[in-house]
This record gives C-alpha cells, structure tokens and sequence, in this order.
C-alpha cells in the first residue's frame, strides 16, 4: 500500500510539473504576441504564436501517451494478454492520428480578421474604378456579416472560464492524494503535501496572469477591428458616390451621338460635321 501510493504521489508530481512547465510555455508565447502586437496592431494576426505551440505540444503529449500505451499492451502481450493489448494500443493510435490532423489543420489555418481582410480588398479598388451598384451592396453586406460575426465574440470574460485554468486539475488531484497520504502516514506525504500546495499556487497564478494577457490580446483585437471597420464605411461611402457619379460630357455625347443616328437614317440627309 505504500509503495502505491508513493509510486502515486511521484507520478502525479511529474505530472505537475508538465503542467506547470506547459503553463510557462503559454505564458510565454503570449508575452511574444503582445510585445508583436505593441510593434505593430494591425498586421499582427491574433493567436498565431499560441496556435503554433500548442498545435506542436498537443501531439507530443498524445505521442507520448501512446509511448506508454505501447509499453504497457507490449506487457500485457507477453504476459498472454494479446486482446487486452491489441485494445488498449487502437484507441489510443486513433486519438494520436486524430490530434495530428487537428494540428495540421490549425497550422495550415492562418487567423485572418475579417475587417482587415474586408479593408484590404477595398483598398486595392483603383482610385479611377467605378463599381456598379451590385458591387457595392455585395460589400456592404458582408460588413453587415462581419458586424454579426464579430458580435458574438465577448471581448471580456471571467477568468475562471478560461481553458488556461484546466491545467490546475492536475496539482489539484496532487494535493487530495498528498493529503489523503498525510492522514494515512504515508512517509514523506508532509514534503509531497508542501510541493503539491506550491504547484497549485504556481498553476493557479500562470493560469491567471496568462488570461489577463489573453484578454489584453482580445482587446486590442477589438479596437483594431474598429479601426478597420471606421476605414471600412468611409471607403464603400467614397465607392458608393463614384457608382453614382456621371462621367463629365457622357449625355452631351450620348445625344450627339443618337442625333448623327437619326439624320444619317433620313433620306438624301448628311451627317452633321463635327466643328
């Protein structure tokens, strides 16, 4: 019983530790966006230095755990449990090849905003153009999608609704199985009780101090988004008046022209000389 529960308490502290380590990883790559989106706001595409690291962490983990899923059927099989190791190596296979094609996925996806995706279009109408009128209502209808879209995305939130506190569950168990061994006398459970009380603080701060800069990141996102829909209304405005704007001269030359049409269909008429 104790060496089970010291094996228990040993492996739930390197768990911790993972957890801890892979919280100061997050924290930092959102240092990085922030000091990125500081340089420059609007071209910095939101969550991509986070969606890089976990789309390359979140299959290391599942290779890992099939690693062990391995070892352990391969045990399994030489003890003349085959089945029982032929079902425990397929599912786990299928959850490694599933969370790779979810990271290829993720990194092959480039956050784009939509507003600024929306400006630049605009932006490279050319200053003569004159887009007809379906042009434009087909551009103002997507601003109006993307004003529906973007408004069911809250720009602040809760901090306990973030997926940044999930890690905490680990030292969490940690804590109830070191305290669980210090009533029971396990040797050594005080030590493993003050780590596992240290790991919870630790994953509990990160886990905070991550979503504060993830909601800083939402922020900024949000204001940048209003710029770009501000420089969005003034361009389908200037659009909208150039779709409606007469070329100069245009009727002048519309009429002369039906005017020469008619004299040259009557009989025995010339056309009239230009002066």
């Amino acid at each position: 019983m104790t060496d089970a529960a010291t094996t228990l308490l040993t492996a739930l502290g390197a768990l911790t530790m993972v957890a801890l380590g892979l919280q100061g990883a997050d924290l930092v790559t959102l240092v990085v966006e922030d000091s990125a989106r500081r340089r420059n706001a609007r071209d910095t595409a939101p969550g991509r230095a986070t969606r890089q690291f976990w789309s390359v962490i979140v299959p290391g983990l599942a290779a890992l755990l099939l690693a062990v899923g391995v070892d352990l059927a391969a045990r399994l099989m030489m003890g003349g449990d085959v089945l029982v190791g032929i079902g425990l190596i397929a599912p786990l296979a299928l959850v490694l090849i599933a969370v790779v094609a979810v990271a290829v996925l993720v990194q092959q996806r480039e956050p784009v905003d939509g507003f600024a995706l929306l400006e630049r279009r605009l932006a490279d109408v050319p200053p003569t153009a004159r887009p007809n009128r379906t042009e434009v209502d087909g551009w103002q209808r997507e601003l109006v999608d993307l004003d529906g879209r973007y408004a069911l995305r809250p720009a602040r939130r809760p901090a306990w609704l973030s997926w940044r506190l999930a890690p905490a569950i680990v030292p969490a168990a940690f804590l109830s199985v070191a305290g669980w061994g210090a009533g029971t006398g396990v040797p050594g459970a005080p030590v493993w009780l003050s780590i596992a009380v240290l790991g919870l603080a630790g994953s509990v701060a990160l886990g905070i101090v991550a979503d504060r800069f993830a909601a800083r990141a939402r922020l900024q996102a949000a204001r940048a988004r209003a710029m770009s829909r501000i420089e969005i209304v003034r361009m389908l405005q200037d659009l909208e008046r150039r779709s409606l704007r007469r070329v100069p001269g245009f009727g002048d030359r519309v009429a002369r022209a039906l005017a020469i049409l008619r004299e040259q269909q009557k009989p025995g008429s010339q056309p009239p000389r230009d002066r």
